[in-house]
């Protein structure tokens, strides 16, 4: 959900951008930092959104993966070589 609202929240802010050159000098220097740090803020939040986005389908795979193969051993059971928590390896 957060990931889907970054694109038009982007073009939003780069459209206010595009108005800074109407403006003189000195409110110009000001929002452009403002719009810089806007940028930086949007560059975290997707950061973030595809980190949570891609750990939550490493964890809870789609109940379709399940079913293509006869034996489905979960993400994390492979990565870490067939060890289970529950078994001593």
């Amino acid at each position: 959900m957060i990931n889907g609202a970054i694109q038009p929240l982007f073009a939003i802010v780069f459209a206010e951008i595009l108005g800074l050159f109407v403006l003189p000098l000195d409110e110009q220097e000001d929002r452009a930092l403002f719009y810089s740090l806007m940028f930086l803020v949007i560059g975290v939040v997707t950061l973030l959104g595809y980190f949570f986005q891609v750990s939550a389908l490493f964890w809870c795979p789609p109940a379709g993966y399940m079913l293509m193969s006869d034996h489905w051993v979960h993400p994390a059971v492979r990565l870490l070589g067939g060890c289970t928590l529950l078994s001593l390896c």
